[in-house]
Order: C-alpha cells, then sequence, then structure tokens
C-alpha cells in the first residue's frame, strides 16, 4: 500500500504543551516520531468508530473523521484530517495516558 502524505501537520495548543512540558524523553522522542511519520503518511492510525467519537471533539472541533496513534506504554495520540487546498492536513488533537484515552472514549 502506497503511503499518502500529509500537506501539513498541525498541534493543538495542549499537543504542543505536552511536547514542550514532558520530562520522559523516550515518550517525547516517541510522540515527534508518530507525528514525523504521519507527515509522511496520514493513514497511520486507526479509524475511530464514529459512534466512540467523544462529544467534546464533536462539540469544539466538528469533526468528520478521528484517528488514533498508540505510542509506548500506552500512551495515545489523536488527530483528524482535513483539505487544506493544497492537499490533505493532518490536526492533531491530543496526545494522553491509556486510561484517559479509556475514560475520554467511553471504553
Amino acid at each position: 500500500m502506497k503511503a499518502k502524505k500529509a500537506s501539513a501537520v498541525y498541534f493543538s495548543r495542549q499537543v504542543n504543551q505536552f511536547l514542550v512540558r514532558c520530562k520522559d524523553e523516550r515518550l517525547r522522542k516517541n510522540a515527534n516520531e508518530i507525528l514525523d511519520l504521519l507527515k509522511m503518511n496520514y493513514e497511520l492510525g486507526d479509524k475511530v468508530p464514529k459512534r466512540q467519537w467523544p462529544r467534546s471533539y464533536v462539540k469544539q472541533l466538528g469533526l468528520n473523521n478521528l484517528y488514533r496513534c498508540d505510542l509506548m506504554e500506552g500512551w495515545r495520540l489523536t488527530y483528524t484530517l482535513s483539505f487544506d487546498g493544497v492537499g490533505i492536513r493532518v490536526d492533531v488533537i491530543e496526545v494522553m495516558p491509556h486510561t484517559e484515552y479509556e475514560r475520554r472514549f467511553g471504553y
């Protein structure tokens, strides 16, 4: 399968703060690696079924798609895709530990 390159990758304020404040060097490096991989293939993550989308995401972001990527030690990264006039843009929404992911997504 051919990789689908993103025209751009943008981070939410929450993701930017996570990358700046994260004291776990391995986790920060892993998150940055995934962000680099998303630039090369925006379909890297797993598509989240619509029935599992957090209401807060839908209300704040007006989503029409949602993806998640596994990071090390149970951490998750969520993102959405949109067309930016040039190509497919990746908007990274959150990076969170698995327990928070489960709570937010109702597992």
